[in-house]
């Protein structure tokens, strides 16, 4: 857009707000005009009486301790609701852990895959009010559409510079691949060793591979949010992603960390000989309790970033301060 969206059809003083309506009619309705708020810039939708929260204008930058902050608060106003979408991860990320089940991990993984789209609208309609009574994704299809090419698109450059970092690595490290030539008769103290001097190439192109996954955070909630067309869900969240690279590294790293704890039991079964019913029961427990959060941090995360509407707890700016002494 060239021109600021006047939002004039977010006037919140109509009969539909007199009778009661809040912010969840507007999920599936472009709600971002390219243009960026300041600390209390009021979003347009701004109503906590109906919606129980405040909503000010994002301001294109990430605060990632803010989006981790109203992540945790989100439980106490709407637990109900994020527990069933919990479980509902659960089965189809951890179910192939548990004997006599792992032949259907590809079902569950595409199942997962499928499903993603309607878990960061769920996490979309959370940000507009504190309470969510019934599941939408209107954006179903683009959603998708948005997630598969903009993977495809990352995952073919992070391979591509993954690799390119290993054959470097190699190279200073002055490893010679022709060593494989004889792996058929080669010891175990030999491929113990060999695994060692590739194993510092690997590391580089793990990492290198690990630094371009900020940019397929956010064009899947552009697209959830019907924030534009296809290619513009797509552009704009990289955009947003090289503008706020450190930050969303961080947010990646926030959801890293919440996936190795609730993997902590299931990885017990192998590592300390844990058993294998238990150890599936609690990372699936786990999972349920803990997997919403990844999609409620980047949810508000993408409020920020886009310039949409980022909840608040009614009379707090996005600093946190109150609005009457900021």
């Amino acid at each position: 857009m060239t021109v600021p969206d006047d939002f004039s059809r977010f006037e919140v003083n109509t009969a539909a707000e007199l009778a009661g309506a809040n912010a969840q009619r507007f999920h599936g309705i472009q709600l971002v005009d390219g243009y960026f708020g300041d600390t209390d810039t009021p979003h347009p939708i701004n109503d906590p009486a109906a919606n129980g929260y405040s909503h000010t204008k994002g301001t294109g930058k990430l605060r990632l301790g803010q989006a981790i902050a109203w992540t945790f608060g989100v439980y106490k106003t709407n637990p109900k609701f994020w527990l069933a979408i919990g479980l509902v991860i659960a089965v189809l990320g951890v179910a192939d852990q548990i004997p006599g089940l792992a032949v259907l991990g590809l079902l569950f993984a595409i199942g997962g895959f499928l499903l993603e789209p309607v878990f960061v609208s769920a996490a979309l309609q959370q940000t507009l009010t504190a309470q969510v009574d019934k599941l939408k994704s209107p954006t179903y299809g683009k959603a998708l559409g948005v997630s598969v090419v903009n993977r495809m698109l990352v995952g073919i450059v992070g391979l591509i510079l993954a690799a390119i970092a290993f054959a470097i690595t190699l190279a200073v490290t002055g490893f010679d691949p022709t060593v494989f030539a004889d792996s058929a008769t080669m010891t175990q103290e030999q491929m113990m060793a060999i695994a060692m001097a590739v194993l510092p190439a690997v590391i580089v192109g793990a990492l290198v591979l690990a630094l371009v996954v900020p940019f397929a955070v956010y064009p899947v909630y552009y697209a959830a949010d019907n924030a534009g067309s296809f290619g513009f869900c797509l552009g704009e969240g990289m955009k947003a992603a090289k503008r706020n690279y450190g930050t969303t590294l961080l947010l990646l790293l926030f959801s890293l960390v919440v996936g190795v704890i609730a993997a902590i039991p299931a990885a017990a079964v192998d590592v300390m000989g844990f058993n294998v019913w238990a150890g599936a029961g609690l990372t699936f427990l786990l999972t349920v309790l803990l997997a919403p959060l990844v999609y409620l941090a980047q949810a508000h995360a993408y409020r920020q970033v886009s310039g949409g509407p980022v909840p608040h707890e009614p009379g707090l700016n996005e600093t946190g301060l109150n609005e009457a002494s900021s």
